[in-house]
């Protein structure tokens, strides 16, 4: 019920200058932001030519994986083939992440049609994507089961209801840890490190708040379905083309190299694609869709939060309650993964 905005410059550095941006409800402070000189709006940011055409080649790309989705998809309705009941699970699954996600971090209002509307927004936007995710793992799922079955069995375990399964928790356990590298790669700037040039500067702090990390854990959640089944797909469509399934593998990794482009063209995005198609494809292909989609629920919810381990900040405790979080996830899924068996092997306890 109040906002306020100021502009000012930086003691003793006049020249420095910057916004500050202020909610507040009831007297309570709900908003706040600064904004300075290192913080350009999308309209000014320069684009070159190569991020053009990157954006118009990935657009093009989507659009034609959307449209042989849904022809394989109804193809295998048509034949009888496909789990139904499993793509069903992970498109309700997928459906409520999104919408828990926006609603946590949505402009809410005490007026009831306005109110309404957001929602009514809300629901339709998700739709869509729950639509993409359940006509993408229709036209996928036949097609890995009969060629690559081991990605589907900790997959097919957890849709079964299995949690415990040591295979569901040795899929958690590589996941989580591939996602955390990733993450490390990004905090680090190790691309910037490999190329000799010092770290790029924070654009924004992040997650801080319960319900900002609430927003980050349920998109992440969200996101990891679309990405666990998009990936797999995309690797299908080349080994079809090409024919060889090493060929497709190496086909899949400029696929990540692609972020690179969509943003800009500076090395150092090179080098974070590089990275990232690395490891995800090499946990795809060895481990499967469930530790894939560990993987980016890890990278998207520790990438989006302000990590510290100093006690005295003051965003130390959604740091600590996140690397709580992710440290009793690896300790279950390392205890689930060993299937009641001794930590360091029978025949040593026996000595």
């Amino acid at each position: 019920d109040r906002r306020a905005a100021w502009d000012g410059a930086f003691p003793g550095q006049p020249d420095v200058a910057f916004h500050i941006e202020a909610a507040a409800y009831r007297g309570r402070l709900v908003h706040f932001r600064i904004r300075g000189p290192w913080v350009q709006p999308p309209s000014d940011v320069p684009v070159s030519p190569t991020a053009r055409v990157g954006r118009a080649a990935l657009i093009v790309f989507c659009l034609a994986m959307g449209a042989l989705a849904g022809v394989w998809a109804r193809r295998n309705l048509r034949l009888g083939r496909g789990d139904k009941k499993g793509a069903m699970r992970l498109a309700t699954f997928t459906f409520a992440s999104c919408t828990l996600a926006q609603l946590s971090q949505a402009s809410h209002t005490a007026l009831p049609f306005t109110e309404f509307s957001l929602l009514v927004m809300i629901a339709g936007q998700n739709l869509v994507g729950t639509l993409v995710v359940w006509v993408f793992y229709m036209a996928l799922e036949p097609f890995v089961r009969r060629r690559w079955p081991h990605t589907l069995i900790a997959w097919n375990r957890l849709v079964a209801g299995r949690f415990r399964d040591p295979l569901i928790g040795r899929d958690v356990l590589v996941g989580a840890l591939a996602g955390i590298a990733l993450v490390l790669a990004h905090q680090l700037d190790l691309a910037s490190l490999l190329l000799g040039r010092p770290p790029a500067m924070t654009e924004d702090l992040g997650t801080t708040t319960p319900w900002q990390m609430a927003y980050v854990f349920f998109l992440g959640a969200g996101i990891s379905m679309v990405l666990s089944v998009g990936f797999p797909l995309i690797l299908f469509l080349f080994q079809a083309i090409v024919r060889h399934t090493w060929l497709a593998r190496l086909l899949l990794f400029p696929m990540a190299l692609s972020v690179s482009f969509v943003g800009g063209d500076d090395p150092a995005g090179s080098v974070k694609g590089a990275i990232l198609g690395v490891i995800v494809i090499s946990v795809l292909v060895r481990f499967g869709l469930f530790a894939s989609a560990t993987l980016w629920f890890t990278y998207v919810a520790l990438g989006y939060v302000t990590l510290t381990l100093d006690w005295s900040a003051w965003y130390a405790g959604p740091s600590f309650a996140v690397l709580g979080f992710f440290a009793a996830l690896l300790v279950a899924a390392f205890y689930t993964s060993l299937g009641g068996k001794p930590l360091f092997g029978k025949a040593l306890l026996d000595d």
